[in-house]
This record gives C-alpha cells, sequence and structure tokens, in this order.
C-alpha cells in the first residue's frame, strides 16, 4: 500500500480534541512564537455567506507564517464551534468561532498543506477589541482583518498539526494532507448588545454554518470509517465516507480525545503565551517594484525569496550585505599587529635619520659661523706674537 494513501501514526482527523486543560503543566509545553501575520491594512466590508459561514474577503492579498512556512489566506469562517477542552473558559459559553484558512504554496515541500487560525467567540459582560472586531466584520462592516486578532498579555493559544486522508484519485498526487492548527484558549469576547445587533443585521436566530473545513481543496477529506483487521494483525481502514455539509468538508474526529498531561512537545504540541503580533503592513506601495517571478527559482520552501523594495533575490541580498560588511570590517588582529609593529621601527629610524642630519646641519653652520676666519679676526700666533713684543723686557718689583 502506498504510505500517501493513510495518515502515518500520530494525530489523526480534525480537530483532536484534548481534555485535561487544567491540569495541564503549561510551562512544560510552552515555546516561542512561530506565528507572523501579513495582513493587508485595507478597511473593506466582508460578504457573510449564511449557509457556508465563508466571509468573503476583499481589499488584498492576506499571508501569515507559521512554523516556518508562508500561507495565503483562502477563507474566512465564521461557524458553531467544534474544538472542546482547550479553552480557558467553559466550553458551554463558547458562542461560535472564527476561522483564518491559509493554504501552503505547492512547492513548499514537507510542510502542512493548510493552516487555519481558530479564535472561539465567549459572550460576556466586557467585550474585548478582537471579539467586537470579529462582530463587525460578520456584520457587514469595514473591518482591517488585523483588528479581528486577540494578543496581548494573557492571550495564550495551543499549536498542533494533524493528518488526515482525503479521496484525491489524481495520479501522482497526496492521498493525505496535514493541517497545522492555532487556537486561541483565551478566545474573544463579545458582549450581549453587540450580539444583539448582529442579529438585527443578519437576523435573529440565523443558525450557524458548520464547523469543518472550506471546501479549497478540489477534493473531500475522510468523515467515517470502518476498521478491518488482517490476518497479520494490520489494521485498515475500509468503508470509507467523504461527506460535504452546506459546502463544508465534514473531516472525522478522533474518538478518544487526548490527554494533555501526557503530551510532550515532541508530540508536536505546543503553547504560545501572552501572543503578540508579530506583523508587517505597509500603507504605501510606491516603494515597491514589479518584478517577474520565476517560482522554480524564486520560491523555495513557500517563501518568496524577493524583496519588493529592491527587485533583488534573497541570494543577491546576502552576497551584497557581505560585500558591504567586509568592506567595513576591521584587519585581522594578527596582521594589524604586525603592521603597527613595523610602523613603529620605521618610525623610530626615520626619527634617528632625523636627528643625525639635523645634528649635523647644525654642526656646519657653527662652524661657518663661528670660525675666527669668517668674522676677519687674525690668527691666534699672530696675536699672541704681538702681545709678546708689546711687553717690556724686565720686570721690576717695588
Amino acid at each position: 500500500m502506498d504510505t500517501r494513501d493513510t495518515c502515518l501514526p500520530g494525530f489523526q482527523g480534525f480537530p483532536i480534541q484534548f481534555t485535561n486543560w487544567a491540569s495541564l503543566d503549561k510551562a512544560s509545553i510552552t515555546e516561542a512564537n512561530d506565528i507572523k501575520l501579513q495582513f493587508s491594512p485595507s478597511e473593506v466590508p466582508a460578504t457573510y455567506v449564511k449557509e457556508s459561514g465563508l466571509l468573503n474577503l476583499n481589499g488584498g492579498m492576506n499571508t501569515f507564517f507559521m512554523g516556518g512556512t508562508i500561507y495565503t489566506v483562502q477563507a474566512a469562517r465564521f461557524s458553531k464551534p467544534k474544538q472542546e477542552g482547550i479553552s480557558d473558559f467553559s466550553n458551554n459559553t463558547i458562542r461560535a468561532e472564527f476561522q483564518l484558512w491559509g493554504t501552503a504554496s505547492p512547492n513548499a515541500g514537507n510542510v502542512p498543506d493548510l493552516a487555519v487560525l481558530v479564535i472561539p467567540l465567549k459572550m460576556d459582560p466586557v467585550d474585548t477589541s478582537a471579539g467586537t472586531a470579529i462582530l463587525h466584520l460578520v456584520s457587514g462592516k469595514a473591518v482591517p482583518l488585523l483588528a479581528t486578532i486577540p494578543q496581548g498579555k494573557g492571550t495564550d493559544l495551543i499549536r498542533y498539526s494533524t493528518c488526515v486522508e482525503t479521496n484525491n484519485t489524481e495520479k501522482g498526487s497526496k492521498k493525505t494532507i496535514r493541517i497545522a492548527v492555532a487556537y486561541w484558549t483565551s478566545g474573544a469576547k463579545y458582549t450581549q448588545e453587540q450580539g444583539v445587533l448582529v442579529d438585527a443585521r443578519l437576523g435573529k436566530g440565523v443558525t450557524l454554518a458548520p464547523n469543518g473545513v472550506p471546501n479549497i481543496l478540489g477534493y473531500s477529506l475522510l468523515s467515517s470509517f470502518n476498521t478491518e483487521v488482517l490476518e497479520s494483525g494490520e489494521k485498515r481502514k475500509v468503508d470509507r465516507q467523504y461527506h460535504t455539509k452546506k459546502d463544508v468538508l465534514q473531516p472525522y474526529t478522533p474518538t478518544l480525545p487526548m490527554d494533555l498531561t501526557s503530551i510532550q512537545k515532541k508530540d508536536g504540541v505546543f503553547l504560545i503565551k501572552d501572543f503578540q503580533l508579530k506583523k508587517e503592513i505597509s500603507n504605501s506601495t510606491s516603494n515597491y517594484k514589479c518584478v517577474a517571478i520565476k517560482p522554480s527559482r524564486d520560491i523555495v520552501n513557500g517563501q518568496l525569496q524577493i524583496d519588493p523594495s529592491t527587485g533583488k533575490r534573497l541570494d543577491q541580498e546576502l552576497a551584497d550585505s557581505e560585500e558591504q560588511t567586509n568592506e567595513t570590517l576591521p584587519e585581522n588582529s594578527s596582521s594589524s599587529a604586525a603592521t603597527a609593529s613595523f610602523m613603529s621601527i620605521l618610525i623610530g629610524i626615520g626619527i634617528f635619520l632625523g636627528v643625525t642630519i639635523l645634528a649635523g646641519l647644525l654642526v656646519m653652520i657653527g662652524t661657518w659661523t663661528f670660525t675666527r676666519k669668517s668674522n676677519n679676526v687674525p690668527p691666534v700666533a699672530k696675536q699672541i706674537k704681538e702681545m709678546i713684543q708689546a711687553m717690556p723686557n724686565k720686570v721690576t718689583g717695588n
């Protein structure tokens, strides 16, 4: 059997249900934030489709990084809640889920095919800015997508990845997909008054769309199956069913929930505490350039390798950066020391030669300036001779 036909051991189905959230030692699975948002700043109203729960977003492309992979937002949904057991408030108070679904590049390699940001909504006496923004988006008001994402101290989310089998029969294609999930355990809150306003906009008593995966893949996901045990003891799935409800794919959910107290980081489950937005938003594209992209060369692991502000590929940027760095770096310390010693010797020699030459010049000048001949003074011998002749021949005392 082709290994692409079935999910390998590990998390399977969507969503994975967990238990013992309250007893979890959260510090034991806490990791650094690996989510970065690149959302359009446009404030354009979204169109809400009641049947499927889809929110047709307008106003530009939205992407996000998760686990080092870039995903392009393909669908936003407002639906019934499905996740259980990993919320910071009682599950029976969760009224809905807001979901953002993204797809990875076909050339991304061995990474999850889909990623979803899931934000549960709870009615509460005090609202949060994200909860208000989500309700505004659903009711047709202009809202920047970034405003719908909860952040700040106390904003925690849990991350995991799961596998789901498909009915994809295309030759050479994968028969399974992986979904990377980020679930905001602290959720977003809205007030009863805000809920009334949404009811007035959409119609009171509107039934929320079913939870599931938006139909953006071109094929269905495994919804139910039976298990058959072969003579070898191996188990395999039979009687596979693939259901779609109101244009929403219905993947199966594991029957037995996972005990969070037995989960470790190696199991692929971790917590991000006090989530802060890592965002890249530009209100101006005046500095951007149009650049022709060759996917086989310019997209690596689902990430665009071109800087839109310069038009240079990543390898060129790195080469230029290295060249500039080398130009500004100081010389090697050993060569600098040798150069300093050599310069000291040269300076010493120069000083010695300078002093010698200066002394010679002073001697020459002194000799020329202070000789008797240069000052028209007769020789010493002639002067002494004249003094002798002038002296008396005999010297007498008193």
